[in-house]
């Protein structure tokens, strides 16, 4: 797993050489999260508008991803099979990568089929700034959220 590296003078973690894949079909919530990541001094954030995109970034070396924040709810290849994909495909090269996922739905059995492929945590649209930053920190942090848990 990997973490997050320096702290600020004021204890604000240092995200500069964070890398963000940030997926999300809504072009309104999507340059919303980018102008929130840029704000929190996110080095790099790369967008995809669907799953489809995200997996290509994904398989291309020249990205090495720290952190995806991931739609569920997309058209053509949606957030469940992204982390499908992710976590069981042979020619992905981190498995663990730290996901946290983004729905506009807070419905417990969603969550707990994410949970079963190894998210970090959960954002429920529309997302605050102090919400983001805190998954953030846990994802990076932390292991996946643990199934049991949520039952």
């Amino acid at each position: 797993m990997k973490s997050i590296e320096g702290l600020t003078m004021n204890g604000k973690q240092d995200l500069s050489k964070v890398s963000v894949l940030l997926v999300e079909d809504e072009a309104f919530m999507r340059r919303l999260i980018q102008r929130m990541l840029e704000d929190l001094g996110v080095g790099e954030i790369v967008l995809a508008q669907d799953g489809g995109e995200a997996v290509q970034y994904i398989l291309n070396n020249s990205y090495a991803f720290t952190l995806i924040l991931l739609d569920l709810e997309m058209p053509r290849v949606n957030g469940f099979e992204v982390l499908k994909y992710l976590r069981s495909a042979p020619d992905v090269g981190n498995h663990d990568l730290p996901v946290v996922i983004l729905t506009g739905h807070a419905e417990k059995e969603r969550v707990v089929q994410a949970v079963q492929y190894g998210i970090h945590g959960y954002l429920v649209k529309p997302v605050s700034k102090a919400d983001l930053i805190s998954k953030i920190n846990r994802a990076m942090t932390k292991p996946p959220i643990d199934a049991s848990h949520l039952k």
